[in-house]
């Protein structure tokens, strides 16, 4: 249990260089933290932006991930190459991103279906001897007989580790995981494996973690936006060598099912008042730090902060959340926020 890892999977638009330095400040528990998917536009150069993203003295100090994503071999070479001359060892290739636009191009989950691209991918892999590559990859992009199809392919591989998100292209975030078919690809999988999908409490990692004993750890999104703690509260308890684990919902109005017993000093790990202090300095600081970085003035800033709420904090009021939306200036956005932390219960 000591060895299960928490890595941070890359969000577009939420988790830039700013705020991964941010969370590695405020908060403990990650192993690594991803970038969101490095490309070639049209013209075959990388974006300025995705440039900054990665570059080494903006991730300097954290367990750094570049992830690639490319239509072809040679465009996945010449990213693989741009990384090398950065001097990483480390590149994840993003097999998983459902959105059509990029499936249609045949990029992410568009090439779980095709065989003969996913050898060429793993081919193309073992071309770069210096990096360490891991694949972020779906169940598939259709049908679960995607993945299982690739499995000697990727048993095969020389590769770091492999995250699968246990869901197809066609269901979205929202939507169930499929235990049934991430249990089908674990049975037979070789490679360190990281499960990814649904996972917002300290419950939910734990009930994943004694499911599926031998994964190598998981890899968690959306529930560190709405709980940059989350990770931090699992080390805590695991320091407990706790027995069972009973923790609540971050569902604004419902509670979710309880899972097991534990005791009240381990439940006080999701109430204490350290994590609201932690959570009000974590906004603070990635306030000041995008008010420094970000050049179209108060505008700007009042947009990319208020990105941050879509799933920060969901216990939030329905009221606050909805001021925060409408803020039109800093000041009145500030105020509402102040006075969340401010009346804010764990």
């Amino acid at each position: 249990m000591k060895d299960f890892k928490i890595n941070f999977a890359p969000i577009q638009g939420y988790t830039d260089y700013t705020y991964r330095q941010n969370h590695q400040e405020c908060f403990k528990g990650i192993n690594e933290y991803y970038s969101p998917f490095l490309r070639l536009q049209h013209n075959g150069i990388i974006r300025n932006k995705d440039i900054k993203d990665v570059e080494p003295l903006n991730n300097a100090g954290i367990n750094f991930v570049p992830q690639i994503i490319g239509g072809d071999i040679d465009e996945m070479s010449k990213l693989f190459t741009y990384l090398v001359e950065k001097g990483y060892k480390r590149v994840d290739v993003n097999l998983g991103c459902s959105f059509k636009m990029i499936t249609r191009s045949g990029r992410g989950a568009g090439v779980l279906n095709n065989l003969e691209k996913i050898k060429a991918i793993l081919d193309l892999i073992q071309s770069f001897p210096t990096l360490s590559v891991s694949l972020k990859m779906r169940l598939g992009l259709n049908s679960v007989e995607d993945s299982i199809k690739l499995l000697p392919l990727i048993n095969k591989a020389n590769l770091h580790s492999v995250t699968l998100h246990a869901k197809l292209s066609t269901t979205s975030y929202d939507e169930d995981v499929d235990l049934e078919g991430f249990t089908l690809f674990y049975n037979d999988c070789t490679q360190d494996l990281y499960y990814d999908g649904n996972l917002k409490t300290v419950g939910d990692i734990e009930k994943i973690r004694q499911t599926f004993p031998k994964l190598k750890g998981v890899m968690i999104g959306r529930g560190l936006l709405a709980d940059p703690a989350l990770a931090e509260k699992y080390e805590n308890m695991k320091t407990q060598n706790a027995k069972f684990i009973e923790e609540e919902s971050y569902s604004r109005f419902e509670e979710e099912e309880k899972i097991g017993k534990m005791d009240d000093d381990l439940l006080s790990y999701d109430k204490e008042d350290l994590f609201l202090k932690d959570y009000a300095t974590f906004h603070e600081l990635l306030f000041k730090r995008y008010s420094n970085i970000l050049e179209g003035g108060e505008h700007q800033i009042l947009q990319k902060m208020k990105t941050i709420w879509e799933y920060f904090l969901p216990q939030t009021d329905k009221k606050s959340l909805k001021t925060i939306k409408k803020a039109k200036n800093l000041r009145v956005y500030s105020d509402v926020v102040n006075s969340i932390f401010k009346n804010y219960e764990i």
